[in-house]
């Protein structure tokens, strides 16, 4: 991590940029504001301000340097959803890195003043604070596959993928950003055989989780699965049957069984939807809207335009 620079004085009151020795060659760029007096000005804390000003100096010069690092740092703890901020701390990360003093420090076996792996995990503390944060994921990629081309450093990469969606999903299980950050770690790290049975563990604790469903069709039947299209289809189907005994009224489950259908085809799986949802369909069950459309669905499909229509009609 870049070394720490002062930003208080000895009484604590916060040091401008400008007053700082390590600073004292760049001038702050104020923001741009459009000819005559705004009708609104954005009130943004002086510090953040003056924090903003020397980003936009360093940003049209383009240094690269720890600093700048540590500026990026500083502005993303007041605004971490400041996108050129995170977009401008990877490729100074990346120059750092590529630097002869950073290759050094890994050719005499010390501690590189900037690593990856640290960065890493300064994404994952980020991410504990904010969770739904699109910037953090998608830097937390950038930085996971810059680490994962090398080989040696895969297994820990992964660890520290797989802790951060864990720890965002326990605290929101239908966090939209770490589902797809789970499913970027399945692509990159080859996770497809193990996802079913976390998604099974999210269903256990939420049959409800569309997001759970979602991300078990595509390992289970989309490009995570090698298997011939009917037969995965039809197990995943058994799979949505268990589930809509626990909860016969879950819409989740119902279009996980049509998706199935449609996936291993409705000539092969056809009846079987029809089966399941005859099952529910009967009156004052519970989940009967579902299962009439599904059955209207099917019968449709294979030609039995009486019989979907009194569907349609029970409706």
């Amino acid at each position: 991590p870049p070394p720490p620079m002062s930003s208080s004085s000895s009484d604590g009151a916060y040091v401008p940029y400008s007053s700082r020795p390590e600073w004292s060659d760049v001038t702050g760029v104020a923001q741009a504001e459009p000819a005559g007096a705004p009708v609104v000005r954005i009130d943004y804390a002086p510090e953040y301000e003056d924090a903003a000003d020397t980003f936009r100096a360093v940003l049209a010069s383009g240094e690269a340097s720890p600093r700048v690092l540590a500026l990026t740092e500083a502005i993303i703890a007041m605004n971490g959803a400041h996108y050129t901020v995170w977009h401008h701390r990877f490729r100074v990360l990346t120059e750092l890195l590529s630097s002869p003093a950073n290759a050094n420090a890994h050719d005499d076996q010390d501690d590189p003043p900037w690593s990856l792996r640290d960065e890493l995990r300064y994404v994952d503390r980020m991410a504990e604070k904010n969770p739904k944060n699109y910037q953090v994921w998608n830097h937390a990629r950038l930085v996971s596959a810059a680490l994962c081309a090398n080989e040696d450093d895969r297994a820990g990469c992964l660890e520290l993928n797989l802790t951060l969606t864990r720890r965002a999903l326990d605290a929101d299980a239908k966090n939209i950003h770490a589902w797809t950050h789970r499913l970027w770690c399945a692509r990159a790290f080859d996770l497809w055989r193990a996802e079913p049975e976390f998604c099974d563990e999210m269903l256990i604790r939420d049959v409800r989780n569309n997001s759970a469903w979602s991300h078990r069709f595509v390992a289970a039947l989309g490009e995570g699965s090698d298997e011939a299209d009917a037969a995965a289809a039809r197990r995943e189907m058994g799979y949505a049957e268990t589930k809509l005994r626990l909860a016969p009224d879950n819409e989740s489950a119902w279009n996980y069984l049509r998706a199935c259908a449609a996936k291993g085809g409705w000539g092969a799986l056809g009846g079987e939807c029809e089966r399941v949802a005859s099952e529910h369909a009967r009156e004052g069950a519970p989940g009967r809207r579902h299962a009439l459309a599904l059955l209207a669905e099917a019968k449709a499909r294979r030609g039995d335009r009486r019989a979907a229509a009194d569907a349609f009609e029970a409706l």
